[in-house]
Order: C-alpha cells, then structure tokens, then sequence
C-alpha cells in the first residue's frame, strides 16, 4: 500500500505545481508560463489533465486493492506482492497519458480566435468543447467515484462484520489483528471520501462552465455590460471551486503520514532519518519472536525454522501429563544434564528437569551430589 501512497503522493505534487504555482507565479510577477512558448503551453496543460487524470485512478487502485485483501485476504497478499503493484501503476501512467496526449496535439499558443494557449482551428475547439470536456469528466469524476463508492460500501460492510464477530469472540487475538488492519482502511475511506467532496464542485461546474459561456456569449450581442458582469461571476464560482479541489491534494500527505505509520516509516528511511533496525537474533532454538502487526494485516513473524517446528511437532503430543521442559533438558539422563550444567543449585531456586528415558522428575534446589545419588538409586 505504501508503493500507491508514493505514487499519489507524486501526483498530487505535480496538480500542486502545474496549477496553484502557476497562478502564484502569474500573480507575484505577474508572468504566466503557459503563455511564456509554445512548449511551455503544451507541457503545462496536458502535466495539469494528466496528473488529475493519474491521481484518480491511484485512488481507485489502492481502494480496491484493500477491498480485494478484505474480500480473499490470502489470494490477495500472495498476488499484492510490490512488483505486481509496479506494475499496476506503471500501468495506470501509460495507459492515462496516452489518452491526454490529444491535449497538446489540440492547443497552440496562438489559436483560434486570437485565443492565447487554445485550440489550433474551430473544428479542435468544437472538440474540447463537445467532446474531450466529457472525456475529461468520465476520466476524474464519473468513472472513479463509481468504484471508489463500490470498494468503500464493501470495506465498511466487512468492517461491520468483524466488529460483530469480535464482539462475540472477545479474544485478544482478533483485536489486535483488527486494530492492525483498520488503520489502512480507514484511510482509504478517508482518502476516498475527500476526493468526493473536494472534486465533485469543480467537476460538475466545470461541464457546466461550458455551457454558460455560450449562453454569455449570446446575450454579449445585445448587452455587452451585462454579459460581462455574468463572466466575472462565473470565473469567481470556477476560481473557489478550483481552490476547494485543491485541498484535496494539499491535506493527502498530511493524512498518508499520520494514518500510515508504514509509509512514514519507508518515508523515513527515504529521506534517511530513520536507520532501519534489525532485531537482536536469538541462539535459543526455542525461543520464538512474534512480531507486531503491519498496517497491512497482522503478520506473525518467528526465528525458528518450520523444520525444526514440524519435527517437535511430529515427535511430541501434549499432554495434561507433560510439564515445563527447559529448553537444556534435552540429555540422555539426569546425570548428564547436571554434568553439563555443573549445578550447585539454580539461581532461582528451583530447577524442574523431566528425564526423557526413566520419566524420572527432579525438584527444588538439588546440588550436583544430590543428582548423582538420585540417578544411581
């Protein structure tokens, strides 16, 4: 999951450049570099479509990826693995830039009607104005939401079910395995949700925007004053819901960084903050260490071999019967244990060894001699 959050993260830092530092640009010094050359009207409008384009469909990717994992958790881990999700994304980037490369095929800098940064002739406008506007609308709003509202209606179903089923077990287990995965859903619901809301303004006014201004362009004729005032007003409402649309990409990070505690690791170690640690390896055979569990999903991780755990569980079978066995037990008698131990008596007090041969038990604070005897009676 972190791999979309990077890739999002990327995006959404090209939206920010290519439109809000343009205005700013445009309005500290007053020089807008889409109309500084042909190339830099290009690269500017199709960086702007693509990237919104790219961003939406991350969205959806890392939204139904999670769906997948709550849906079949094992065949999604095992075919989620961070090369197919390269792939995913290397996919998503090739396939929507193919389609905005239209955009720069269809501007210029000088076009039609002594338009600055539009399209080259009447015939390529029509185009933009009856056709790519719906393309652009299916690519970052239609399209999306409808799999964005699908996947997060299944996320929280499944998430009510496990919260039910919790409820009824009470074990300690399932909480913290739930704990552990609910982080990252709620983040792409969180994630999922923002998009819907800051988007869906600038993208219906944006359809809408076409329409009004032939509407203005008509009534121009005849009140030339009035119309005027109409366009203003309606570059004010584009303007305010252009900047809330904004917002969407300005607060993602901030919420990548504070849901996430995966990806602000990898971010960490990145930028290389934060050294990554490895954990102290064990020479006890027996000693098992359990991990914690990962944004996604609680993944239980030990340092003993699934050999060494399948042949103890082959050649022993618990029983009520069975006591503790020190992990140094394992001699052929009692004598030889306290031989290669070189016991005066425990540390603690109280050593319990089970002879796996005579089934003979020894208890508290026995010295060397003491075992010695025992053994030979």
């Amino acid at each position: 999951m972190s791999i979309y959050l990077l890739a999002l993260t990327l995006s959404n830092t090209v939206i920010l450049l290519s439109g809000p530092l343009r205005n700013w640009i445009h309005s500290v010094w007053e020089t807008d570099i889409r109309y500084l050359s042909d190339i830099g009207c290009k690269v500017q409008l199709y960086l702007t479509y693509a990237s919104i384009h790219i961003s939406a469909w991350l969205l959806v990717a890392v939204t139904w990826e999670r769906t997948l994992v709550m849906l079949s958790p094992m065949k999604a881990l095992a075919t989620f693995t961070a090369r197919n999700t390269a792939v995913v994304i290397l996919g998503i980037c090739i396939v929507i830039s193919a389609i905005d490369l239209i955009v720069p095929a269809m501007v210029t800098l000088h076009g039609v009607n002594n338009l600055l940064c539009a399209p080259k002739t009447k015939e390529w406008l029509h185009f933009r104005d009856s056709i790519y506007e719906w393309i652009d609308f299916f690519l970052m709003f239609a399209a999306p939401i409808v799999f964005l509202f699908v996947g997060n209606a299944i996320i929280i179903f499944k998430l009510q079910l496990q919260r039910k089923k919790i409820k009824k077990m009470c074990t300690f287990v399932e909480k913290n395995t739930s704990s552990g995965q609910g982080h990252a859903y709620v983040l792409v619901v969180a994630l999922s949700y923002m998009y819907v809301v800051t988007i869906t303004p600038v993208s219906v006014y944006h359809v809408y925007f076409v329409h009004r201004l032939k509407q203005i362009r008509r009534k121009f004729r005849q009140d030339p004053r009035g119309a005027l005032e109409e366009f203003e007003f309606a570059l004010l409402l584009q303007t305010i819901f252009y900047i809330w649309s904004y917002l969407n990409v300005t607060f993602n990070f901030a919420l990548y960084v504070i849901s996430c505690s995966r990806f602000r690791n990898d971010l960490l170690e990145m930028l290389q903050w934060k050294k990554t640690s490895k954990a102290p390896e064990s020479h006890d055979p027996d000693v098992a260490t359990v991990g914690k569990s990962s944004d996604n999903g609680s993944v239980m991780q030990s340092n003993y071999s699934l050999e060494s755990r399948t042949t103890i569980e082959k050649n022993h079978t618990v029983t009520e019967e069975d006591e503790y066995r020190h992990p140094s037990s394992r001699t052929s008698s009692a004598a030889n244990f306290a031989d290669s131990q070189k016991l005066e008596g425990s540390p603690s007090g109280i050593v319990i060894v089970r002879d796996v041969d005579s089934g003979l038990t020894t208890s508290p604070e026995k010295g060397r001699e003491q075992w010695a005897a025992e053994v030979a009676a």
